[in-house]
């Protein structure tokens, strides 16, 4: 098994499995037209629905206002998508970038699938108050907002915070609500990253992972903290 970095050297009878973000339509029927087996029940659902809502939104005449990170892949997916339909995406980093959305535009707002749950939630409250006339559709991934409520919570009651990263925008939304909360907060690729001196008088730990870390890595990873700091 291999991980292709370009889908048109692909030839009839290859076989490639999507991933959780899968590839637009057009790619996808111009890979089948070829004989190409493709896979994509992996493609993730909440990804798949926030794609159909952006276009279904551009197509409609709105431009986008997505609450996210600029770089993530969900929000480039929604300005390339704004963009082949002439209409404008704005990335909303923090809940005052709602107030620089220009006056004349009819605007949908949208969330990037695991992006940072309690901005979004600020910024629907702020449309309501003010009475904009902005269309809220709610396609933040169900997992992110328990995710990182429960880790929020446990960076209020530790003293030191340990997030295993996988990468992904979710881990990078799971640092941003913890560090609001606790500023003794580190970020790891592997339990052999965390340092001994961290710890320093420190009586409590949380140890919280991105959404592709499994539990038996935290798990681990709780172990070799325990083993450090006896």
């Amino acid at each position: 098994m291999s991980v292709p970095n370009d889908v048109g050297e692909l030839q009839k009878g290859d076989r490639l499995v999507l991933g959780f973000h899968g590839l637009n339509s057009d790619t996808k029927a111009g890979l089948a037209a070829r004989g190409v087996d493709l896979l994509d029940d992996l493609i993730c659902p909440f990804i798949a629905k926030l794609d159909r809502v952006v276009e279904r939104l551009v197509r409609d005449g709105f431009d986008i206002a997505i609450v996210g990170v600029r770089d993530n892949h969900h929000c480039r997916v929604a300005n390339k998508l704004a963009a082949e339909h002439g209409r404008r995406c704005f990335v909303i980093e923090r809940a005052d970038d709602i107030e620089t959305l220009p006056d004349d535009a009819r605007v949908a707002l949208v969330g990037q699938v695991t992006g940072n749950t309690e901005i979004f939630t600020e910024v629907i409250a702020r449309i309501h108050a003010s009475d904009a006339p902005i269309k809220i559709v709610k396609t933040m991934c169900s997992d992110s907002y328990q995710r990182q409520r429960s880790a929020a919570d446990l960076a209020r009651q530790a003293e030191v915070v340990i997030l295993l990263d996988d990468g992904g925008g979710a881990a990078q939304s799971l640092f941003d609500v913890c560090a609001a909360v606790n500023k003794r907060i580190h970020r790891v690729r592997a339990k052999e990253d965390i340092r001994a001196e961290w710890f320093t008088g420190a009586r409590s730990a949380a140890i919280v992972g991105g959404i592709l870390v499994p539990k038996w890595s935290i798990e681990e990873a709780a172990r070799h903290v325990r083993a450090l700091c006896a």
